[in-house]
């Protein structure tokens, strides 16, 4: 699985229309599978997340925590991940949407330093884990093109 995430774009009326068919039919599962595919391999924007919770099928407690890191990455002051939690309706829903992406929620990407214990098979802590990937190969780069002194603790930078 690559780190690649897709804009819907023009495939988001094909997408939604199969999300609302399934949402009409009541197939609860098939909506949480969908939802696991959008939190795996798409950016959402909040529209996306309204139009998401808005079939009461699944619980917006239940979508918010499988997609909302995938809103987040979108901007990074939190705005847009504020916006969509504002779409629950109770503090214990906030609270089950908290658990699932505590990992995000307190990834600060400009001060990485942190003992990460992260949960793969969570498609939030997958997305922390690309992230810190990412910085990871950035600063070796920056240290590769400026010829600075490899200062990892196993020198293998």
């Amino acid at each position: 699985r690559g780190s690649r995430k897709f804009r819907l774009g023009a495939k988001a009326a094909h997408v939604f229309s199969f999300w609302n068919k399934n949402a009409v039919a009541g197939k609860e599962l098939e909506l949480i599978a969908l939802c696991d595919a959008f939190s795996r391999e798409f950016v959402l924007t909040y529209p996306h997340i309204q139009e998401l919770c808005f079939q009461k099928v699944v619980p917006a407690a239940e979508i918010l925590a499988r997609v909302l890191h995938c809103v987040s990455l979108l901007q990074h002051d939190g705005s847009l991940r504020y916006l969509s939690m504002t779409l629950l309706q109770t503090t214990y829903d906030f609270a089950r949407v908290f658990e699932y992406q505590r990992q995000r929620f307190f990834f600060n990407m400009n001060n990485p330093t942190w003992h990460y214990r992260l949960d793969l098979s969570n498609s939030s802590d997958f997305a922390v884990a690309e992230l810190l990937v990412l910085l990871n190969r950035w600063e070796a780069k920056l240290k590769e093109s400026f010829q600075l002194v490899d200062g990892s603790e196993f020198g293998n930078r």
